[in-house]
């Protein structure tokens, strides 16, 4: 079945998906909506910020989505999305509940701009097995 990822987002965006208590901005560093990363959804994550060689994305719509059903997946804890000053990162973990160490992860990351939003030559995949 295919989800299409507005429809996905939504999902997201109004809740009925959990995030993770470790989704709040750290520090002073506001997260932006995502909404504002969709709108570089068409963005292509360059070959040096593509660091997940099994992942079938090259566009940040592509790799949002794939995250975003990855944590729908059974297999996968609830999303979380973090920022700080090094950056944003939004994915799934594949801890065990109470797990904190051995886990991998797959994340869309971004670095933000002046006004906070989502630096669009910044996007990356990082999956951590």
């Amino acid at each position: 079945m295919k989800v299409s990822l507005a429809c996905v987002i939504c999902l997201v965006l109004a809740g009925s998906c959990r995030m993770s208590e470790h989704s709040k901005s750290i520090g002073d560093v506001k997260r932006p909506s995502l909404k504002d990363v969709l709108k570089s959804g068409k963005t292509k994550i360059t070959p040096e910020n593509n660091h997940c060689d099994d992942r079938e994305a090259s566009t940040v719509e592509e790799l949002l989505l794939g995250v975003v059903e990855a944590g729908i997946d059974e297999s996968y804890n609830p999303f979380s999305y973090v920022c700080t000053k090094g950056g944003c990162r939004f994915g799934v973990t594949n801890c065990e509940p109470g797990q904190r160490v051995d886990c991998g992860s797959w994340n869309l990351t971004f670095q933000l701009d002046a006004r906070g939003q989502p630096r669009p030559a910044t996007f990356g995949c990082e999956d951590i097995p």
